[in-house]
């Protein structure tokens, strides 16, 4: 009987990222990036303002009307001049003109004259209020590593450099079967020395957690054909989860199925209560004559019987 730790150690050589899918950008929140994705662009593009007020070419005497020359707004392509001795009014996101070295906020100005003219109560400093460009991201910067999360920030960050469509790990496929005599389904009323399946929809809940959709197989008896049949069947997907059928009696099949179908056997008990007969193997890929691969290496838990040591194998492992 293992440890945790050790449960974790034999299990960690057998996981390894799925291969590659390309998806619209707007349907990959929480997939996990598959290669790096660099900057397309510098952001900011230019320097822009990163106030509303008044661009300047020099420090603002204290109380001396300055003409306003005009406005440059967000949007307006970069080129324009300050003409000597004026200001501009410019919004947030605007390109800083030529001749501009600083940015004084409105709320530090007093505009006279119906708007032509400004006073300033501070002279503001050198680079104060612009942001430079690139400062944010250089064109070619590495943008997300690959593994990254996919979250609401990072797909606004692939947007704003254009990245329509993202390389992602493709999704496990899981699959869940149940087994026992006395398992039924939710929806009949279970006769004597019955009950009902609750193993599946737990399992297809716990995994929709994680953005999987997991494929039940159904309920099977304890037979040793059926179960054969019906673990041969999931062992197509990347995980096979099998509930009951895993502890030391007669009608437990399911490790010596497993064997049967050339499954290497990592451990069949762990050193925690509830969940001690968990069972994990890993499946042998099955080739075919033209060297095609029929069946995968799945990763294969065999889970308790008992709900909650279900749910507590599940969530550790």
């Amino acid at each position: 009987m293992l440890p945790p730790e050790d449960a974790w150690r034999r299990l960690e050589p057998h996981l390894r990222p799925l291969p590659a899918v390309t998806l619209p950008r707007r349907k990959a929140l929480g997939r996990v990036l598959a290669r790096p994705l660099t900057a397309t662009v510098d952001v900011p593009a230019a320097d822009v303002s990163a106030m509303d007020g008044f661009a300047l070419g020099g420090p603002a005497a204290r109380g001396v009307p300055l003409p306003v020359a005009g406005t440059v707004a967000a949007g307006e392509a970069p080129g324009r001049r300050l003409a000597e001795a004026s200001v501009l009014r410019i919004m947030t996101g605007a390109p800083v003109p030529d001749g501009v070295d600083r940015v004084i906020p409105v709320e530090r100005a007093r505009v006279t004259d119906e708007g032509k003219t400004v006073i300033f109560e501070a002279p503001g400093e050198a680079g104060s209020h612009i942001r430079r460009q690139g400062e944010v991201t250089r064109r070619g910067d590495e943008l997300l590593p690959a593994g990254a999360l996919l979250t609401a920030g990072a797909l606004a960050l692939l947007a704003t450099h254009g990245h329509a469509e993202v390389p992602v790990h493709r999704r496990p496929r899981v699959a869940i079967l149940v087994t026992g005599d006395e398992v039924v389904h939710p929806e009949k009323t279970p006769g004597p020395g019955k009950l009902r399946d609750s193993h599946t929809d737990f399992a297809v809940a716990a995994c929709r957690t994680f953005g999987v959709a997991a494929e039940p197989l159904g309920i099977v008896p304890d037979d040793r054909a059926l179960l054969r049949e019906r673990i041969e069947q999931g062992l197509d997907a990347d995980v096979l989860l099998v509930s009951g059928g895993v502890s030391m009696g007669e009608f437990d099949l399911v490790e010596q199925v497993l064997q049967g179908l050339d499954c290497h056997i990592l451990f069949d008990a762990v050193a925690i209560q509830p969940g001690k007969p968990l069972v994990a193997a890993v499946a042998a890929a099955h080739h075919e004559a033209d060297g095609s691969v029929s069946r995968g290496h799945a990763l294969v838990f065999g889970l308790p019987g008992n709900p909650a040591s279900a749910m507590v194998c599940f969530w550790l492992f």
